[in-house]
């Protein structure tokens, strides 16, 4: 019995240790990869300061890291039981890899010591004004929030200059000359809406700046690198509204790929903290997220269960945190987030309405109704009169969901109105057809049950319920036409209708 507890004992620690090494080769790899990305980094500013002593330094490091990764590829090139017993290798690649950094941190040294001293300068005179606005400020919440994460990654940076880490420390002081001057900003405008009046150029390059250090020191996260595609996509569309003259949707857009951006820093920068700083700082973060997600949302005039299910953990999350059971809480929360990115996908990919292009819209509908109207008041014709009427109403409807601020119900509308006159014009153009009756009722019952389905859907949205809603209205007009025998009516409306589904349900 005591031999066979002394085998498995022996096996056990085998395993162990042959595991430990795999786990050895895949961080080693992981390191590599971000050692790289460093090396470029310095390399480009060797190029800008012409500093030989540095450029010896980082040729040298890229040698050492070239060895390293040649003989990690080796070692993953081995079969895999010769590999987990082969440890020469391995260790041979780590000493390679921690000399190339440790040069590699030599060479930022001596290109980042005098502009690093400057912006330590700096920046503490910068946290000294946010400390003052802060305190005087208004919004005292907001504030605090930007003027900690200035003084959490002026920490962040003391700390890499005392490991010799000056490109990670001077990432951090730039971070944190970012968020010093947020926080200054911020309280000089008191939060109004004159900070549209800031130079667009200038609040993106700074966003953009934000993400991209943000991803310097979090490359593995799969959550941060969604953010950050989100928020390059939100950087997108606001340049292409401030191309277009739309600087209001252009400042708007740029306020959420800042939102994003927070969120990154957030999630990337409390890596070091214990889990109660951790799941109580998160907590803080996501609720900003989760209220701008809400707010785009709701600027569009959609609902998401999927959000409403977010904020439910969330507030579990709050109430495990108050009975101090952080692990329960960093379970929920880390669900919440997710649910929140799934909502914040479906905001970002559906086609919200531009409006400032909505009153354009209306003209341009408006036009079309009366260029319509004047063709029909020179032939008798009841079908086209029908349907011009219709288009008519649905129009009137639009106005008023663009004065009531409805603007996606204004779009719909709009789009609708558009379409019967598209289709009447093709009835006016068309002669007169032997239309089937047959065919019709059988269209008229099909899209009724449709309707019938579609109505007790629950996972239906609101926004989906508003469209149906007016196409339920052209069904019940289809309805009436055909049992009045006016069938050339009742099928264009039901080609419509069966249009409309169609793109909803694909949707």
């Amino acid at each position: 019995m005591k031999r066979l507890t002394q085998i498995i004992l022996l096996t056990t620690l085998i395993f162990n240790f042959l595991y430990s090494q795999a786990l050895d080769g895949d961080r080693i790899k992981r390191n590599i990869f971000v050692l790289g990305r460093k090396i470029e980094q310095i390399s480009i500013l060797v190029e800008r300061y012409k500093n030989d002593r540095a450029a010896n330094l980082i040729k040298k490091a890229k040698n050492e890291f070239s060895t390293a990764t040649n003989l990690l590829e080796q070692w993953f090139a081995l079969p895999r039981s010769t590999r987990l017993r082969n440890t020469e290798k391995l260790a041979t690649a780590r000493v390679h890899y921690n000399l190339s950094n440790k040069l590699a941190d030599q060479a930022a040294r001596l290109l980042l010591f005098k502009p690093t001293a400057n912006l330590k300068t700096e920046l503490e005179r910068l946290i000294h004004r946010a400390e003052s606005a802060a305190h005087d400020g208004s919004d005292n919440s907001e504030l605090r929030y930007f003027l900690n994460k200035a003084r959490a990654f002026h920490r962040e940076a003391l700390n890499a200059f005392s490991h010799d880490q000056y490109l990670k420390g001077h990432e951090f002081l730039r971070i944190a000359v970012y968020f010093a001057e947020k926080t200054i900003s911020l309280a000089q405008s008191g939060q109004q809406n004159g900070t549209r009046l800031q130079k667009f150029e200038e609040q993106n390059k700074n966003i953009q700046i934000l993400l991209n250090e943000a991803l310097r020191f979090s490359t593995e996260n799969d959550v941060i690198k969604e953010l950050q595609q989100n928020a390059q996509n939100y950087l997108k569309r606001a340049k292409q509204a401030y191309n277009n003259g739309k600087l209001k949707r252009a400042y708007s857009q740029l306020r959420i790929a800042e939102r994003l951006a927070y969120r990154i820093i957030d999630l990337a920068g409390n890596k070091n903290n214990s889990l109660e700083e951790k799941v109580k700082e998160d907590y803080q973060s996501l609720g900003r997220y989760l209220s701008s997600v809400r707010s785009e949302l709701e600027s569009s005039g959609q609902r998401s269960k999927l959000l409403d299910k977010a904020d439910q953990l969330y507030t579990k999350a709050g109430h495990y945190i108050s009975s101090a059971q952080y692990q329960k809480a960093a379970t929920n929360l880390k669900l919440s987030q997710r649910m929140g990115l799934r909502a914040f996908k479906k905001t970002s990919s559906s086609s919200r309405p531009d409006v400032e292009s909505l009153q354009s819209r209306l003209n341009e509908v408006q036009h079309l109704l009366q260029l319509q109207e004047g063709v029909l008041s020179s032939q008798k014709n009841d079908a086209n009169n029908l349907l011009y009427g219709q288009a008519d109403k649905f129009f009137n409807d639009a106005k008023r969901a663009y004065s009531q601020q409805s603007y996606a119900q204004t779009a719909y509308l709009l789009n609708l109105s558009l379409r019967i006159l598209n289709r009447n014009e093709k009835v006016l153009k068309q002669k007169p057809q032997n239309i089937s009756s047959q065919k019709i009722e059988k269209d008229l019952l099909r899209i009724e049950r449709v309707f019938s389905r579609l109505n007790t859907n629950p996972s239906l949205d609101a926004k989906n319920k508003i469209k149906l809603n007016y196409l339920a209205e052209l069904l019940e007009k289809a309805r009436r036409e055909f049992d009045t025998k006016n069938y050339i009516v009742s099928a264009e409306l039901l080609f419509i209708i069966q249009q409309q589904i169609s793109t909803m349900l694909n949707n």
